[in-house]
Order: C-alpha cells, then sequence, then structure tokens
C-alpha cells in the first residue's frame, strides 16, 4: 500500500474529487502530475492529481495569520485551522472485490472506464508498484518497461502482445519525449518478436544518420 495523504471530501466525475491532505502529509511534497489511488468501498479509482491548493476551516485565521518565526503557532494551526487539498482526477476504476462471475473470465481484475466516484471520506493513497502493475501489465515475459512516472520510482510496464493487437499513437508537445518513447516500444517488440516493424522514418529519427546528405546514402 502506498502513503497515506489524506480523504475525499467533495468533488465531482467531470470536475474531478477534492481531498483533504493529512495533517502529517507536507502540501511542499505533493506535485501535480503524480498518481494516487482512491480506495472506494466497492472500487479502487486509478488518479492523476491535477491541482494542489491551501484552505481554511475559518477565514478568521487568514485575516489574522501568525508572525512567519512563531513556528509553534504555525504547527498548532496546521492541520487544524489551516490545511492543503489536493484535486484528483480518476481516470481508471478496479473492482476491489470481483464476483465468481466475473473473475471467472478475468474480467474482475481488468480496468475500467470511470463511471461513478468514491464515498466521502474514502481514502486517498499515493499509487504503490502493484497499482502500476494491475493498471498496464505485470512483471513477466511479455511485459515491457518504458519509464517511471513523475516523481515516482516505478516501472511502468506495457504488454507488448496487446500493444501489438491494437491501433496506436504517440501524441505530445515538441520536446516532450515522443521519438524516444517510440524508440523504447520499438525495441520492445522487436526483442519480444510480437510484431514485425515498417518504419517510415521522414526525419531520420530512427535510423543512423545519412552520412552522404547529396547522394542519400
Amino acid at each position: 500500500m502506498g502513503e497515506r495523504l489524506g480523504v475525499i471530501t467533495e468533488g465531482s466525475l467531470t470536475k474531478g474529487l477534492t481531498a483533504r491532505l493529512d495533517p502529517g502529509c507536507l502540501v511542499e511534497d505533493v506535485r501535480v502530475g503524480r498518481f494516487v489511488k482512491i480506495q472506494g468501498d466497492k472500487y479502487d479509482f486509478f488518479c492523476l492529481i491535477t491541482d494542489v491548493m491551501l484552505g481554511a476551516a475559518s477565514q478568521g485565521v487568514l485575516h489574522d495569520p501568525p508572525d512567519p518565526t512563531d513556528q509553534f503557532l504555525r504547527d498548532v494551526l496546521s492541520g487544524t485551522a489551516t490545511y492543503g487539498s489536493i484535486v484528483v482526477q480518476p481516470m481508471l476504476m478496479l473492482n476491489k472485490q470481483p464476483t465468481d462471475a466475473v473473475s471467472a473470465d478475468g474480467l474482475g481484475r481488468k480496468p475500467l472506464p470511470v463511471r461513478t466516484i468514491p464515498v466521502h471520506f474514502a481514502p486517498v493513497d499515493a499509487a504503490g508498484e502493484a497499482d502500476f502493475d494491475r493498471v498496464f501489465a505485470e512483471p513477466g515475459e511479455g511485459s515491457w518497461v518504458i519509464g517511471t512516472p513523475l516523481d515516482m520510482d516505478i516501472p511502468v510496464r506495457l504488454d507488448l502482445g496487446r500493444l501489438a493487437e491494437r491501433s496506436n499513437g504517440v501524441f505530445g508537445k515538441s520536446g516532450s519525449g515522443k521519438s524516444m518513447l517510440t524508440r523504447l516500444l520499438l525495441c520492445g517488440l522487436i526483442c519480444s518478436r510480437k510484431a514485425v516493424n515498417l518504419i517510415f522514418d521522414m526525419h531520420s529519427e530512427y535510423a543512423w544518420p545519412i552520412k552522404d546528405p547529396g547522394s542519400g546514402r
């Protein structure tokens, strides 16, 4: 289980969910782009942090803030009168206890599209390696590590067999690493012999540089 961060307090499926951070969770340690897991009653929700906020239980605290040098008073207020919050966007949901009818064909462990939200005060934890393995692919033959999430030392694996069965694309802004990710995917497909690759390299990104630009050799 990952590090405990807080609990869900409000939100919606379309606008995201707000979680109040626990008193022991420093808001500066929480970053946008990090993956978390919400433990609902029936489902686990795999989510992405989209915003970090500061809140207060009473506006009076904000109207008369403590002196920056008074660390004791700041510690007393932190987590009770003042607190941090995060906004998370559910990306996938996972069946916590699949029924026998569902688990017989393996559907109980497959990620599902998000069509509901967890209950009030559902615990929010940092996503761990087991959560990533369940969402993407578990270690073993046919899985390929393509990198680690932002600010997390956890390998992200892909099932190359399923990847080769579907139409896929790599999209992103200039300089975001599209070419590097494509190289990793092609390398995995070649090493695993899951597919034959026909590459149209229009900008010489995936082959050796042309030694003679004039002749093209």
